[in-house]
Order: structure tokens, then C-alpha cells, then sequence
């Protein structure tokens, strides 16, 4: 089973309600999260697919697939402003 967690920038305000902050797996499929400079966004995106075998899923932006990603993981700088960014406890295990 995977958990989320809430986030939260006390310098800027941005707030996730949902984010794996590092990798998470569930029973289909195993989740990164990645932060996309373009967006200034962390996204939770599958890279492993747990079907049929289990198969790569390159990291890439859910918004634009052009867009360039690196994975993150906490504790991490804040997308929006750089500064830490806190981990409030979990919002959902996911499975």
C-alpha cells in the first residue's frame, strides 16, 4: 500500500494535499513524485507498472511531456520558492 502526505511551504504558502513525497507502491503500480520547473508543481507519476510483469514508465510531466522532471523526494525544497517544505502527516494510504 502507498500513503500521501500533505505538504506545505510555511514561506510561500503552496500547499499538496496529496503528494507520495519520495516513491510509493501499491498493488498495480509504484508511484515518484517529480518536480517540473516549468509548472514549479510536484506531481505524483507512475514509473513502474506492476500488470502484465513489470514495466518502466519513464518519469515525465502529467501536464506536458515536453516538459523537463527530476525526481523528488522529502525532505525536498519547495517547488514555488526553494525553501523547506514541511511533511504535515498523512491524507490517504492508497493501495
Amino acid at each position: 500500500m502507498g500513503v500521501e502526505y500533505a505538504l506545505h511551504c510555511a514561506a510561500c504558502g503552496y500547499h499538496n494535499p496529496h503528494c507520495c513525497a519520495g516513491v510509493e507502491a501499491g498493488m498495480a503500480v509504484t508511484l515518484s513524485t517529480v518536480y517540473c520547473a516549468t509548472c514549479k508543481q510536484l506531481y505524483d507519476v507512475p514509473v513502474l507498472d506492476h500488470g502484465n510483469g513489470f514495466t518502466e514508465i519513464p518519469l515525465r510531466c502529467p501536464r506536458n511531456k515536453a516538459h523537463a522532471v527530476v525526481a523528488w523526494s522529502h525532505p525536498g525544497p519547495c517547488p514555488v520558492c526553494g525553501r523547506p517544505i514541511s511533511k504535515l502527516g498523512q491524507s490517504a494510504i492508497w493501495d
